[in-house]
């Protein structure tokens, strides 16, 4: 294994610096206490090469970084933007584009931007977030991912209790109608639809076409060693290390991910080989 992929990290960058986990810096700082934590000296600082630096002690090689377009008060973090922080830090970041679903003809057009100006791997959604939430299997998306499916891109969905309105929202249910009517659309599901735990891990043994992102969901919270369990054995290779800087460290959030048995072949999959194959990132 080379250096460990970050699938879920937010640089305090640009844009990034306009969404509410830096905004309300304390009350970040506060969620990764809760965690068993301790918020790291980028966060306090806000500075991107003490990241850099934590992210070098920690072995972390990428951290991916997604457009956020939301269209509601959470922040906006532009493609332009995340391509561009790429480009200024190439090999340390990895973009993907964010879509909003709001308008849907939009939303294409932009999908297409990201396949063919950018050749970005994945797009990210956050249907819970629009003004009018939607859940993953709201059919104003389907045309949003058909043409995901057709273009060759991945889809990153944010689901968690606290991605929409209430729970309701990152029901595993509603993910699994999705992955059964697009068969061929890698769907990451970034902080694994917690607190539905087992449901969503059960889907992700029914459908192959999901990928587990639990990102701080995995760390020092229930249903830890339930994602462990799979991520050992039948999810081993649909299992992706994420941190969800800022709300923890990545060090520590890969000393967490450590502590949960990943060794050997396993841990070589889930710290890195799983994120390369489906960002289509070159052999080391």
């Amino acid at each position: 294994m080379s250096g460990i992929i970050d699938l879920r990290l937010r640089p305090p960058l640009g844009g990034f610096l306009t969404t509410i986990m830096f905004r309300e810096k304390d009350r970040t700082m506060a969620r990764t206490r809760q965690l068993g934590l301790e918020p790291p000296p980028s966060v306090q600082t806000l500075s991107v090469n003490a990241l850099l630096a934590e992210m070098d002690a920690a072995g972390v090689e990428i951290g991916v970084i997604t457009g956020r377009n939301t269209g509601s008060g959470f922040g906006t973090v532009t493609n332009d933007e995340v391509a561009a922080i790429a480009a200024r830090h190439p090999r340390r970041f990895l973009a993907c584009g964010g879509v909003n679903p709001v308008d849907g003809a939009a939303a294409l057009r932009e999908v297409d931007r990201i396949a063919d100006e950018w050749q970005m791997p994945a797009i990210s959604m956050e249907p819970g977030f629009a003004p009018h939430p939607m859940r993953a299997n709201d059919r104003r998306l389907y045309p949003i991912y058909a043409r995901c499916a057709d273009r060759g891109l991945a889809v990153i969905l944010t689901l968690s209790l606290n991605t929409g309105p209430d729970v309701s929202y990152c029901l595993p249910v509603d993910v699994d109608q999705v992955a059964h009517d697009f068969p061929e659309l890698p769907l990451v599901i970034a902080h694994a639809c917690w607190p539905w735990v087992q449901p969503m891990l059960g889907v992700a043994f029914r459908r192959t076409n999901i990928y587990l992102s639990p990102d701080i969901y995995a760390i020092n919270l229930p249903g830890r060693d339930d994602f462990a369990l799979a991520a050992r054995t039948y999810l081993q290779d649909r299992f992706l290390f994420a941190s969800g800087y800022p709300f923890a460290p990545v060090g520590g959030a890969v000393q967490a991910y450590r502590a949960l048995g990943f060794t050997g072949e396993v841990a070589d999959k889930i710290f890195r080989q799983n994120a390369a194959g489906l960002l289509r990132l070159p052999a080391p």
